[in-house]
């Protein structure tokens, strides 16, 4: 191992939990507004 991976490797891993995070808010932020599409249009 050289220092270069300790170095990439928290920081690969930080992004992964961001692009995660980002994802779970997308789909809290669309479903309900889908959710409300759905409904308004029946």
């Amino acid at each position: 191992m050289t220092d270069r991976d300790h170095v990439q490797n928290p920081v690969e891993s930080l992004l992964e939990r961001t692009v995660e995070q980002d994802n779970i808010v997308e789909t809290i932020v669309e479903d309900p507004v889908e959710n409300v599409l759905e409904r308004s249009e029946k």
